[in-house]
């Protein structure tokens, strides 16, 4: 319609009609058409309708400040723009007659190519276009971007192209009841990010147009030297789904939910040994202990109280080899059956069983009783401390011990008895430092992992005075 040299000329009148103009503002506000007519009741003027529930309010500063009370005590959204007049409302008529002297000084011709008005929300036809009266109207009345965006779907599925900077319009679309798809050519880049290459911008944006459909000329593309083709599958990858039969019927599923959680019981049973001191035990599921056949190799991670003195002598006094590991801050070698550890170090333990392994004394029955705690008023006072505690010697250990163990790569049945007191409210008694209970998971999960493993939780109730014993 307009020779570059025209427009250019009209677009740089208009530009300094506009700056004469006096000043204006522009509120966005989240109301359709009708609904922000009657809000505004005669308060400033509709200057575009861009989308459905998304309109502009122009006017002086004075009606502007009055619109938005109006708005936001009625609960509506509002956003001032950055802009210094009022376009679109009767403070541009001043610069009219300038613009149409101007218009009436160019050729306009008949378009080439349809297109949608923002003045009247269809498509412009050929007596609008070349009338100069047409251009004046376009910039005082309301711009009609929804209108236009409407009917250009009703000619059926369309793809929308943004080829402006940034993504406004684009958003704007997107509001539309199924606007199919928009494709940005010049993206505007978020706040604090790099701007995008322009020339990688815009590929990017005739690729996404070539695959909703859009004819490319690629050869006027590429015009600045010549390219060599890459062959590629004629369709999109498409991913397949192999998944397993549902099953018809399940079995052993708990569908009752007071049945999903449970709690220990405790049953009384007679010991032939100590008939006198019950000493409850808790086997992780479905496990059965390996039979022993002639003497055992023994590991005893000794515990400060010396429970395990009595243990160790005993086992000593019947032929078996005993190694015994203690507490301490360092790793240590303290005699040929005698080792320190820390148990905050996941490694000490694996050094233990490589030595061990060294020797042919690999163990075949291991007690952990670092978790007992020791003699009243030793051990962290803070809750803390107590808790770091509590993880180190109980459930970081026996996990460390059975990784050490598995590294071995022998598939030897091995059984830990994992020693604790006063962690089981079987006796009616008060439970102490319950931070330990993370051990019962490893007690269970651990056999479940390592299938040559057997482990066993015993709880007991030690004596005041604490016996004393080799360690």
């Amino acid at each position: 319609m307009f020779s570059l040299e025209d427009i250019l000329r009209v677009v740089a009148r208009r530009a300094r009609l506009m700056q004469d103009l006096a000043p204006g503002r522009m509120l966005s506000v989240l109301l359709d058409e009708e609904a922000l007519t009657r809000a505004l009741d005669g308060r400033a003027t509709i200057a575009a309708v861009n989308a459905p529930g998304s309109c502009v309010v122009a006017g002086t500063p004075e009606e502007v400040a009055e619109a938005r009370r109006v708005l936001e005590a009625q609960g509506a959204s509002v956003r001032e723009l950055e802009t210094s007049h009022a376009f679109h409302t009767a403070l541009v008529e001043p610069a009219l007659p300038g613009l149409e002297e101007v218009l009436r000084s160019v050729t306009l011709n008949a378009p080439r190519i349809p297109f949608l008005s923002n003045v009247t929300g269809t498509w412009i036809t050929e007596e609008q276009a070349t009338d100069p009266a047409y251009w004046v109207a376009h910039t005082r009345r309301p711009v009609r971007f929804s209108d236009g965006v409407a009917a250009l779907a009703q000619r059926g599925p369309a793809v929308f192209v943004e080829v402006g900077p940034g993504s406004q319009l684009g958003g704007l679309v997107k509001t539309h009841p199924e606007p199919g798809p928009v494709v940005t050519l010049l993206r505007k880049p978020r706040a604090g990010a790099e701007a995008p290459a322009e020339n990688r911008a815009v590929r990017e944006g005739l690729a996404e147009l070539w695959r909703h459909g859009v004819t490319v000329d690629w050869t006027a593309l590429h015009t600045d030297g010549e390219r060599r083709r890459v062959p590629l599958p004629a369709y999109p990858f498409q991913g397949r789904s192999f998944l397993l039969p549902k099953p018809t019927k399940t079995t052993g599923v708990r569908t009752d939910s007071a049945r999903w959680t449970y709690a220990p019981v405790w049953h009384r049973a007679p010991l032939a040994a100590a008939p006198e001191q019950t000493a409850p035990e808790q086997t992780a599921p479905e496990q059965t202990a390996p039979e022993q056949s002639g003497p055992a190799t023994w590991l005893v991670l000794s515990d400060e109280r010396g429970l395990t003195g009595d243990l160790v002598a005993a086992l000593r006094e019947r032929g078996e080899s005993v190694t015994t590991v203690a507490k301490a801050a360092a790793y240590a070698r303290t005699s040929e059956h005698g080792f320190d550890a820390d148990p905050a170090d996941a490694g000490h333990l694996g050094r233990i069983l490589g030595e061990l392994r060294q020797d042919g004394l690999t163990p075949d029955r291991i007690v952990h009783a670092w978790a007992v705690t020791g003699p009243e008023g030793t051990g962290p006072s803070g809750a803390e401390d107590r808790y770091a505690d509590g993880l180190a010697t109980g459930f970081h250990s026996l996990v460390a011990l059975a990784q050490a163990l598995g590294e071995s790569g022998t598939d030897t049945p091995v059984r830990v008895d994992v020693l604790t007191d006063r962690l089981q409210d079987a006796h009616g008694s008060a439970v102490t430092r319950p931070e330990r209970a993370a051990l019962y998971g490893a007690v269970t999960v651990l056999p479940q992992e390592y299938t040559w493993l057997t482990c066993r939780s015993i709880d007991v109730l030690p004596r005041r005075t604490p016996p004393s014993g080799p360690g």
